[in-house]
């Protein structure tokens, strides 16, 4: 697999709108509980044969940390506030591995609610998209790690990072229990 479906934050689905933006990342179980595992360049190196500039080589060498991670959830909350005071919010979250990084930055740019909240945490588009697009791959290979043994996971998720998501599960856990996810 080497995208990650996207999502659509819609008028109306006050309730689930967050969920679309998440709701990859709800399907998997991650496992251990140490605090200071993190990755560093080349750690996702199955992302690293997409060509450069697109959002799967960006990802291959972008350095996974939690306390990057605890900012990322914080900006989805307020996603998440915005949706559900809002129902004419929206949002569109697709960033699949092969597409170009560029793109999706000036998306962003163009989006108020996310650019501003993203400004407010201290947070690049270019880290939010390989942020959304690491946790959902792990959340996601995690899931079929687990179900499936060693034979599930992907080609395209290094070790490294079902490594990260494994490490930090208890904490990941209670962020998305925190945003009702």
């Amino acid at each position: 697999m080497n995208r990650i479906a996207p999502y659509y934050l819609r008028r109306g689905s006050r309730a689930r709108a967050i969920a679309g933006l998440l709701g990859v990342l709800s399907l998997g179980a991650c496992g251990g509980d140490q605090k200071s595992v993190e990755t560093g360049p080349q750690a996702h190196p199955a992302l690293g044969r997409y060509p450069k500039g697109t959002v799967g080589r960006e990802a291959s060498d972008y350095p996974l940390r939690m306390d990057r991670v605890r900012v990322w959830f914080e900006v989805v909350a307020d996603l998440n506030a915005k949706a559900r005071a809002d129902t004419s919010f929206g949002l569109k979250v697709d960033y699949p591995f092969d597409s170009p990084l560029q793109a999706h930055v000036a998306d962003i740019e163009r989006a108020p609610v996310l650019a501003t909240s993203l400004e407010r945490h201290d947070m690049s588009p270019r880290e939010f998209i390989l942020l959304s697009t690491l946790l959902g791959a792990g959340w996601m290979a995690t899931a079929m790690t687990d179900s499936l043994g060693p034979a599930g996971t992907p080609a395209n998720v290094s070790g490294n990072l079902l490594t990260f998501m494994r490490t930090h599960r208890t904490e990941l856990d209670s962020l998305r229990a925190a945003l009702n996810m």
